[in-house]
């Protein structure tokens, strides 16, 4: 397996935006104020700095689910660090 595809499957910090954007040509309908788009971008903080990496369409879905699952790892982690702090304190 290539780690490439590893890294495909793990959960993803950050969260998916959506956006539309000019594309600079003079004579485009985007001047008008029809945009061209959606576009999807997964924005994240890399050593405190806002990054975001263009996310394809086909891995769209994948791409949020990974978002979605490292939220929930990142809570059910919270909450047992929670609790183990609660019983070290009863134990006192």
């Amino acid at each position: 397996m290539k780690n490439h595809d590893f890294e495909h499957r793990l959960p993803k910090q950050g969260s998916v935006h959506m956006e539309f954007k000019k594309c600079g040509k003079p004579e485009c309908h985007c001047t008008q104020g029809v945009l061209h788009g959606p576009y999807f971008y997964l924005h994240r903080r890399v050593n405190g700095r806002q990054t975001k990496k263009y996310v394809p369409i086909a891995l769209l879905g994948q791409t949020i689910r990974q978002t979605m699952e490292y939220r929930h790892h990142r809570q059910n982690i919270s909450s047992a660090l929670r609790d183990l702090k609660e019983d070290s304190h009863d134990r006192s």
